[in-house]
Formats: C-alpha cells, structure tokens, sequence
C-alpha cells in the first residue's frame, strides 16, 4: 500500500486513487479484522478517483460493496 500512497501524493492521479482503493479492499478482505477501517479508507480513496476522473468507474474496483453502499457511493458522487 505504501507505493500507492506515496503516488497519490504526487497529484491527481485518479489511477493512484482507485490502485489504493483497491488494496485497501484486499487488505479488509485478508485481515477481516481490520475490514471496517479498511473498507472506510477505500471508500475514499475510491471517491477520489472518480471525482478525478468524473465518472464511477474506478467503484467497479469495489465488488465487496453492498449495493447499499454503492448506492450511497453513487449518490454522493452524483450531488457533490
């Protein structure tokens, strides 16, 4: 995760964003009890992509997400 930490420091990679999203979500799903925070922290890295890149693609990375959540995700994304 640090690689892809460091490269969402060097500026609006929305690539970088999503990568981290990512690997937070694999890191939730390998250590489950750390899920809740990893979850927390790839939710926002993932809505920094897509307002980088203004579209919702980079939440297709979140397969674990409820729909619930998408939804919530979505709607954010939608008003902001």
């Amino acid at each position: 995760a640090a690689i892809y930490v460091a490269a969402t420091k060097k500026g609006a990679n929305w690539n970088a964003h999503n990568n981290l999203g990512a690997t937070y979500l694999q890191m939730a799903i390998e250590n489950p009890s750390l899920a809740a925070d990893m979850a927390s922290k790839a939710s926002a890295q993932l809505e920094l992509a897509a307002k980088i890149r203004e579209t919702l693609e980079p939440f297709a990375s979140c397969r674990i997400w409820t729909n619930e959540e998408f939804t919530k995700a979505y709607v954010s994304y939608a008003v902001d």
